[in-house]
């Protein structure tokens, strides 16, 4: 950091800002596969209707959304995924 100037570090700021460095990104990665997964799951194995969004799976740090709307989520996930490790014991 010591070595770049006002400039080079305005550049990777507004670069940032197009095309984020770090950990949001990898949120963002984790967010879509999640999305993905379970949308799949849903669709093959129960007669659920919503969809999965995006916004489901990525991290919620300045506590705007609703609490329970995330609690559903997280216990139909764990629900689907629990009845997918029941049918492989199955197998």
């Amino acid at each position: 950091m010591d070595q770049l100037t006002s400039i080079q570090l305005s550049e990777w700021e507004a670069y940032d800002r197009i095309d984020p460095i770090g950990t949001f990104r990898d949120d963002l990665r984790t967010a879509q596969i999640l999305t993905l997964l379970t949308n799949m799951y849903n669709k093959i194995h129960t007669k659920e209707t919503r969809t999965a969004e995006l916004v489901d799976f990525m991290p919620d740090f300045t506590g705007e959304r609703r609490e329970e709307k995330q609690n559903s989520l997280s216990a139909q996930i764990i629900q689907a995924f629990s009845g997918i490790a029941r049918r492989a014991k199955k197998k």
